[in-house]
């Protein structure tokens, strides 16, 4: 099984690349790569090289997986980072250089996408990616748990492929969710809660009232999906962030034995980005 990942991109191309642009991709030999913002992802890209941290270039590396090699990068930051994330300290990156072999780990589709097996996304899904969107080669692609955005949601399908496989399935409305009210609103219509939530003032008590509504469904296994979630990602970006990160920690609270006192639940939340 094969994913695509489009990872974040937290900057562009430095003045100090060195790159041939007479042909398509533009062919890069020196990388310079000149950080505007970072939401903190491990792997990222700018058209058309991707980086690594040095964390997860090691995993990589160790994981055996096949199809890239890893260079040197320089790194820089611009102004506007320097006001964004003041004394902020970056980690060290590698470029990694991603080759066209389909039968590897990694590899460039046609469309110069990246592309991954299922093992490397297991990998690339140990550390921080939590901004790429990942969007399936297959359809019949199963389902991953945590939160996992996508380019495409097909509610229907999914949820009668999710409710085959076992899946207890909760679709939030592709309308009207625009911010953390409205969210909430969303939650409340769809999810079960307990004890109720009445408002939308704390992020925490909704959390623990997702947690405890979800863990008490008879099923282990629970999908969530988010179609156009890109709406409120728009319109209130750091609100869209908070209810993802809330999603992200209930789903992994669920899976953990002890939390849950030895009924452990996998949760899967695909957003639609």
């Amino acid at each position: 099984m094969a994913w695509r990942v489009d990872p974040e991109v937290a900057g562009r191309l430095g003045e100090h690349t060195e790159m041939t642009t007479t042909v398509h991709p533009p062919l890069v030999t020196k990388l310079h790569y000149q950080f505007e913002g970072w939401l903190g992802d491990e792997l990222l890209t700018t058209f058309p090289c991707f980086l690594v941290t040095d964390r997860l270039a090691a995993a990589l590396v160790e994981a055996r997986l096949t199809g890239f090699t890893l260079a040197d990068v320089e790194v820089s930051t611009s102004e506007r980072f320097d006001e964004l994330h003041p004394g902020l300290s970056l980690p060290g990156f590698r470029w990694l250089q991603v080759g066209r072999d389909e039968n590897a780990d990694l590899h460039l589709a046609s469309d110069h996408h990246l592309v991954v097996s299922t093992e490397a996304l297991s990998c690339l899904r140990r550390h921080s990616i939590s901004h790429a969107v990942l969007q399936p080669m297959r359809d019949d692609a199963p389902l991953l748990p945590g939160v996992v955005r996508v380019a495409h949601l097909d509610v229907d399908a999914t949820a009668q492929r999710a409710a085959r496989a076992g899946y207890t399935v909760f679709a939030l409305s592709p309308d009207g969710i625009t911010d953390r009210s409205t969210f909430f609103d969303a939650v409340r219509a769809t999810l079960p809660l307990d004890p109720p939530v009445v408002s939308a003032r704390s992020w925490d008590a909704m959390s623990d009232s997702l947690w405890e509504g979800l863990h008490q469904l008879p099923g282990p296994r629970i999908v969530i999906l988010w179609p156009n979630a890109r709406v409120m990602a728009h319109e209130a970006p750091d609100e869209h962030e908070l209810a993802l990160q809330v999603l992200a920690d209930v789903a992994e609270t669920l899976a953990d034995d002890r939390a849950t006192l030895g009924h452990p639940k996998t949760l899967s939340v695909v957003v639609e980005s």
